[in-house]
């Protein structure tokens, strides 16, 4: 085999086969501050002695400063500072691996933190459908049944009515670092440079009376302010990276101006002051919530979440934003760190967290696999490049895919927390080792439940709770509650899209049930967190809940 990049994919195939190592036994870690990567690196000789092949770690990703538990990853591309250092990181698994030891990762594909630090939703938060993260999130840009949110993101951040926040003086407008941003308590929600000039613009007037008029800096800011004036709107998709790109510049420029000349800094600092209003005067604000109006992002109530937001989240926790990973871009962005990881041989294997939360969990895990071929080419290429006839990475990286893409392989473990339901067996076309377990322990819980006495507990449960029907029905009930209650504004949003095809096909509003079943079918594809009741693995009575639900929604 002469062909560098055919050596290249042999070799990393067998590299990424030769390392696959199945557990023999786990043991759960839980990583955070307050148990870091040096404390992982203290009890493992002890988990050796206990027989453990493989430590296993909660998420190990940067996550929302202070997380206890890793779910909440804030940057999927870089160690989470709160548990060390890469050089703590590689040490301990070169520890791992001086006690013949393997290492098992839990993984969040399905969403991330917007409660906290987050450069990929502020950037969507201050460039709205124009930032080229917005299609990172699931977000409902333009089709949302409340045509005031189109175009914009939903914020259910406010402690009470958005007016009584506003006119308690609850918010700022805040000047630091070149940057214009909304303060809300501790939050600081990016503004839109294209609305940068009803702040710049006063600064200019009032810097115009106190510098000299032929000042190069006040020169500079009115050169600002004219390539603000000259942004392309957000939702001029044609130009949208140059906008985004120009906006990155007129953010330095001001803030090297800022930076080098005080009087031009104070004006605009007393601008946004003067903007944000005063407590006690109505009218002061309306300048303030004409800006924010103008932004890609809307404060509301916290309340109002269950009816009106228009981004996917985990279940309703409003601070964990539900991420588009069927998106090849995304898939990548998401998996960074853990590839390198995975790559140089570092993580033996991967626990996914809620598969079912995914668009296609068959796409996402054939993914991983194809992803682990490719990492172990790269880190191939990177520690032996002579071995390659010269080959880089991004000449190698487009041929290559298509060779090890035809692979039917499975190097890389993984695992998957599936919980399923009775008789409900794993899909077959798969590609994993397996769930987590979940199935197991409900069976070894049954050694401890007598049968006998079923009808005892049964007869005392109805006798406290007055409740006499069979389980199935209980079921049925709790499932409908739940798509009234935790996923309201997800069932809206389904009930719009379906009243929009309904027009389109020319059908009856009274819709038949294969004429629902149908519709819900096409719309599937935009609602995801309704998979597991359209499609198989589930009974015909789970599909009649959100049937159901659909027509009291609309």
């Amino acid at each position: 085999m002469s062909d560098p990049l055919d050596r290249l994919a042999a070799d990393a195939e067998r590299l990424a086969l030769g390392r696959r190592r199945v557990p023999g036994s786990t043991y759960r870690l839980q990583v955070h501050g307050g148990f870091n990567l040096r404390d992982l690196n203290r009890v493992t000789p002890y988990l050796r002695d206990l027989g453990i092949t493989h430590a296993y770690t909660s998420p190990l990703l940067a996550a929302k400063p202070g997380s206890t538990h890793g779910y909440d990853v804030s940057d999927p591309g870089r160690l989470n500072p709160d548990i060390g250092t890469d050089e703590e990181f590689d040490a301990w698994v070169n520890r791992l691996r001086e006690l013949g030891m393997g290492f098992l990762l839990d993984t969040v594909p399905n969403h991330m933190s917007i409660g906290g630090p987050n450069e990929w939703w502020a950037d969507v938060l201050e460039h709205g459908p124009a930032s080229p993260f917005a299609g990172y999130f699931d977000i409902a840009w333009d089709d949302h049944p409340r045509e005031r949110l189109h175009g914009k993101v939903l914020l259910p951040i406010l402690g009470q009515p958005y007016g009584a926040e506003i006119e308690a003086g609850r918010f700022r407008v805040d000047f630091a670092g070149g940057a214009l941003a909304v303060r809300y308590g501790q939050l600081r929600l990016p503004i839109d440079p294209r609305t940068f000039g009803v702040i710049l613009g006063p600064a200019l007037d009032t810097a115009r009376n106190v510098l000299a008029p032929d000042d190069p800096d006040l020169t500079e800011l009115q050169s600002i302010l004219t390539a603000v004036r000259n942004l392309p709107a957000r939702t001029d998709a044609t130009r949208a990276g140059d906008g985004w790109a120009e906006s990155r510049v007129i953010k330095r420029r001001l803030a090297e101006l800022a930076g080098r000349n005080e009087v031009i800094a104070g004006q605009i600092r007393e601008a946004a002051r003067q903007l944000s209003g005063s407590r006690g005067d109505p009218a002061s604000f309306v300048g303030f919530e004409e800006l924010l109006d103008a932004q890609a992002y809307r404060a509301s109530f916290w309340r109002v979440a269950s009816d009106e937001i228009n981004y996917r989240r985990f279940f309703d926790v409003n601070d964990l934003a539900a991420l588009s990973t069927e998106r090849e871009e995304v898939f990548a962005a998401v998996h960074k760190k853990v590839f390198e990881w995975v790559g140089a041989g570092q993580v033996d294997g991967l626990r996914i967290d809620h598969p079912d939360g995914l668009f296609d969990p068959k796409q996402y895990l054939d993914r991983l696999q194809l992803y682990a071929r490719q990492a172990a080419a790269r880190h191939l290429l990177a520690t032996r490049p002579d071995d390659y006839g010269g080959l880089n990475w991004s000449a190698a990286e487009a041929p290559l895919r298509e060779q090890v893409a035809a692979g039917d392989s499975r190097p890389l473990y993984v695992v998957v927390e599936k919980i399923l339901g009775q008789n409900e067996p794993l899909p077959a076309d798969w590609a994993t080792d397996g769930t987590t377990g979940y199935e197991f322990i409900n069976a070894v819980n049954g050694l401890f439940i007598d049968p006998a006495r079923e009808k005892d507990t049964t007869r005392v449960y109805r006798d406290l709770t007055a409740v006499d029907m069979p389980f199935d029905e209980v079921v049925y009930r709790c499932k409908f509650h739940l798509l009234q209650a935790s996923l309201a504004s997800e069932l809206h949003v389904l009930a719009h899209q379906l009243d929009r095809l309904a027009q389109a096909q020319r059908w009856s509003r009274d819709f038949t049930l294969n004429g629902l079943r149908h519709a819900l079918r096409e719309v599937i594809a935009c609602f995801p967190v309704y998979r597991s009741y359209v499609n198989g693995g589930v009974g015909e009575r789970d599909r009649l809940v959100i049937l159901q639900a659909v027509s009291r929604a609309k």
